[in-house]
């Protein structure tokens, strides 16, 4: 009858500092005894045989046993450590582990994508992979509340850590290395997930906004169509009830794969990129098409062509030739998966060649990653990527499965408003944890108007797990997003920018809320960036000088502390201000837009001391000040610790 909670097994890493709640189930009725180290504590199993045992709190070191007892039962979990443990959660940013991801474009000969290297430089770097411990909540969800899971606590050894995540990796092997304590980490996490799916039901009640998301659902989920039949089969025909259904190939049956085709009225399109970000079409098929001139010796010879990705399938062409496809249907598997096609060599008639790409997206994003042609006998490289001739073949619209409810309000789908609170959170709650490091967003900024909602579920979400963990109020570190899509100094009608407001406004309205900024070292073709590792390290420098209280640590980037307008110039203030500049060279980044909404940039914008003083053109009369306000700004202000200053708007 004895038994523990997943997280009380071998290898655990149990929080310092504080009392330490260790739960399962036993005999109905009976005292229950639990020790670890020299701290004990006693207790009893309710009349249905849980029972929850409070330790209290020990300080670093291990290993340890944690012995219970419970009438003539004994449970005994080995090798025990005493330090900090934080929660990983999110979305796919955080999910991403050491060892995935992909590049734009095919590595060239000798380079290796930036995610690799990392991974490498990691596993090289660890130099006590007894002393970082990680386990990784199971991506289960099914509409119920569950206890329990089924995991078990790795050592961050090399074997082990390619699989960690890439972030949660970098920021505890740093805590870990500067406090010189174990660290376990809580991997609960699940890519493209919104923020409701985290937030309990009490949680989303407590606010007209959030609790009306949950009466939506609760309309559907009453029925049975929300609880059997296949969630596939529910997709396909919201697809279909929206117009998206692939059906057909018009574009090669109008000749558009062929090298003689006339594209010169179709658009151009930047390639890698998104054909939805560039407004050539919504959801649905576009072509892409462009000739190339290859090397004098390449002609006669067998090539590869290598695509990054397409979004999400494709049927590639190469002088009018079909040379492969991948997808069908509304399959999702291949969104982000390289492919690699063979050019037989009968088909490389002259140096002049063309490249025809049929890419099909019924749902969110539509892109193509960068692109290369290999000689295969040589290895030799060109490059494809620049701009493409594109057009579409149909135009679907918009296409947000989230928007749909029908197809969210389905007991395993990952978004249902609760559903991986109840099935992935719930079973850690009250572990004591020192914090959580989050990195989520993404997918709540689809639209202005989620993004704006984004600030109250954030607080809700925040405000929530406190509520669960009896912890009061405990560290919430978020990731500011990163940059992506097409570069920009200004995008007003940009979702992302607004959310990122809503993660910095949190920080000043909640105690112990505070962000790390990933906007300097995001893709603009990939959502996922690979530089995991500053990401996890600025994460880190949050929690070492906040939660902490290192001095020695710049926590962040420079962040508007206040205002003034001197005659025909603004004033900056700044926190973590020490050594501003402009990295790499003058001031980018900051639009100036008058009563009229017009908007233009600064006559001249420059440090001075700890400030910025930013001077108008004598011509215009502004209102309001933008810094880094689009999907992938250019801003470029940072302090000397090299981080970059945080996106704002003011009205002066």
């Amino acid at each position: 009858m004895l038994q523990l909670a997943s997280l009380f097994s071998d290898g655990a890493v149990l929080q310092r500092d504080m009392p330490i709640p260790v739960w399962g189930t036993a005999s109905p009725d009976t005292f229950v005894h639990v020790t670890c180290g020299n701290a004990e504590a006693y207790g009893r199993s309710s009349s249905s045989g849980q029972f929850m045992v409070r330790l209290p709190a020990i300080p670093a070191g291990g290993p340890m046993k944690l012995k219970v007892e419970s009438g003539k039962e004994i449970v005994i979990v080995h090798d025990v450590l005493i330090g900090e443990v934080w929660i990983a959660g999110g979305q796919s940013n955080m999910q991403y582990q050491l060892n995935s991801g992909r590049a734009c474009t095919h590595p060239l000969e000798n380079q290796k994508p930036m995610n690799r290297m990392q991974e490498r430089e990691f596993l090289d770097s660890i130099r006590e992979p007894d002393q970082v411990r990680s386990i990784l909540v199971p991506r289960v969800a099914k509409g119920t509340v569950e206890n329990n899971f089924s995991a078990s606590w790795r050592k961050m050894t090399v074997s082990n850590a390619p699989s960690f995540s890439a972030v949660g990796a970098w920021f505890a092997k740093k805590i870990q290395e500067t406090l010189h304590i174990p660290v376990g980490l809580i991997e609960c996490n699940w890519g493209g997930t919104v923020a409701e799916t985290w937030i309990s039901r009490n949680g989303l009640m407590r606010y007209p906004e959030t609790a009306a998301v949950l009466r939506e659902a609760d309309s559907i989920f009453c029925k049975q169509d929300a609880w059997i039949g296949s969630s596939e089969e529910i997709l396909h025909k919201c697809y279909e009830k929206c117009g998206i259904k692939d059906t057909f190939n018009r574009g090669f049956a109008e000749g558009w794969a062929d090298p003689g085709f006339n594209d010169r009225p179709w658009n151009e399109m930047n390639l890698p990129g998104s054909w939805i970000r560039q407004k050539i079409s919504g959801n649905g098929v576009i072509w892409a098409r462009r000739s190339f001139v290859i090397p004098e010796n390449w002609v006669g010879k067998a090539l590869t062509l290598h695509i990054g990705s397409v979004d999400k399938q494709d049927i590639t062409y190469f002088n009018g030739v079909e040379i492969g496809r991948t997808g069908k249907n509304f399959e999702t598997d291949f969104w982000d998966k390289p492919r690699d096609y063979s050019v037989p060599a009968g088909l490389v008639k002259s140096e002049t060649v063309l490249v025809a790409v049929r890419a099909y997206s019924f749902a969110q994003d539509g892109f193509i990653s960068g692109m290369n042609l290999e000689n295969t006998e040589t290895g030799e490289v060109l490059s494809l990527d620049g701009k493409w001739k594109v057009f579409p073949e149909f135009n679907g619209g918009l296409i947000f499965p989230q928007h749909i409810p029908e197809l969210v309000c389905r007991s395993e789908n990952p978004n249902a408003p609760t559903n991986l609170f109840g099935c992935m959170l719930h079973p850690l709650i009250p572990f004591a944890v020192r914090g959580v490091i989050w990195y989520q967003g993404e997918s709540n900024a689809d639209t202005l108007k989620e993004a704006e909602a984004y600030h109250q579920k954030i607080r809700c979400l925040i405000e929530d797990w406190r509520c669960q963990w009896e912890l009061g109020d405990f560290p919430f570190i978020q990731m500011i997003l990163a940059g992506y899509g097409e570069p920009n100094t200004f995008g007003p009608e940009d979702a992302w920018p607004v959310l990122r407001d809503s993660q910095i406004r949190v920080c000043g309205e909640m105690p112990e809320v505070y962000a790390a900024s990933a906007i300097d070292i995001g893709d603009a073709c990939d959502i996922h960036p690979q530089n995991k590792k500053d990401a996890g390290l600025r994460m880190a420098r949050v929690a070492l000088a906040k939660v902490y209280h290192r001095k020695d640590v710049v926590s962040s980037g420079p962040r508007l502390q206040r205002f003034s307008v001197e005659g025909k110039q603004l004033r900056l203030e700044f926190e973590n201000s020490d050594d501003l500049s402009f990295r790499g060279g003058s001031a980018r980044g900051f639009t100036l837009v008058d009563a009229e909404g017009k908007n233009f940039s600064p006559a001249s914008v420059y440090v001075e001391e700890n400030s910025v003083l930013l001077q108008f053109r004598p011509e215009f009369a502004p209102v309001e000040l933008y810094y880094s306000w689009a999907n992938n700004p250019d801003g470029n202000l940072q302090n000397g610790a090299g981080l970059p200053a945080d996106p704002f708007h003011i009205l002066f």
